[in-house]
């Protein structure tokens, strides 16, 4: 959905993941460019690609290296957007901070008071999310897939 936001609003989409199934799954969702992080030299093809670095960087992952590989992949001054809760705090380097080398910045996903601005925008923009659905009698499944983390998609129970 994050990649169908960003088309929307206009952006150069470049998904950068470990996973070489994420990774095609955010080609087939339109993203411009997708880049393994594991390859050696993905910081520089990431600087070609988006001409010196990204304007914003917006981490789904609850891992502290997916913020980790955000942060060397910003322009200077860029943005770097805080979405995937970890369970541990979240590290940064203080003297990046304070050089001004990125920003962060975070936004809740659900209040009340934005949904009406939220619905319009999806409806207006045609954005549906990938929904994989499962019976009741199903929920282990489900779970151990999110746990996991081999879940691609929302997960619903449908009864």
């Amino acid at each position: 959905m994050g990649i169908q936001f960003a088309k929307a609003l206009g952006l150069k989409v470049v998904g950068v993941d470990i996973n070489d199934e994420v990774l095609q799954a955010a080609k087939n969702s339109s993203a411009d460019v997708v880049i393994n992080s594991r390859n050696s030299a993905y910081e520089s093809d990431l600087r070609r690609a988006t001409g010196g670095g990204a304007d914003a960087a917006v981490v789904f992952s609850a891992a502290q290296a997916a913020y980790d590989t955000a942060t060397k992949i910003l322009k200077i001054g860029g943005i770097l957007m805080v979405i995937g809760l970890p369970p541990e705090p979240i590290r940064f380097n203080a003297l990046e901070l304070m050089k001004k080398l990125y920003q962060i910045k975070s936004e809740s996903t659900g209040p009340p008071q934005q949904m009406p601005r939220a619905i319009e925008f999806i409806a207006k923009h045609n954005v549906k999310p990938k929904v994989e659905l499962f019976k009741i009698d199903q929920i282990n499944t489900m779970i151990e897939k999110m746990q996991s983390g081999k879940s691609r998609s929302r997960m619903a129970v449908v009864f």
